[in-house]
């Protein structure tokens, strides 16, 4: 389920969080945490789809 576009967003939102941290200014902050709700966001579409995906293919087998 872990994909390029969910690893090129985690970096983005590192590179946030560390102009934040450097800086101290809230703008830097609500800029990382803006990154930092798209990358949930992200994880947890690829999750769903992921295991939906998974039980779709194995309807049929009991186990």
């Amino acid at each position: 389920w872990y994909n390029n576009r969910i690893r090129v967003a985690k970096q983005n939102c590192r590179q946030k969080e560390r102009s934040w941290r450097k800086s101290g200014l809230a703008f830097h902050k609500d800029e990382f945490m803006d990154a930092k709700r798209e990358v949930n966001s992200l994880i947890s579409e690829a999750k769903s789809d992921y295991f939906t995906r998974l039980i779709t293919d194995h309807h049929g087998n009991p186990k």
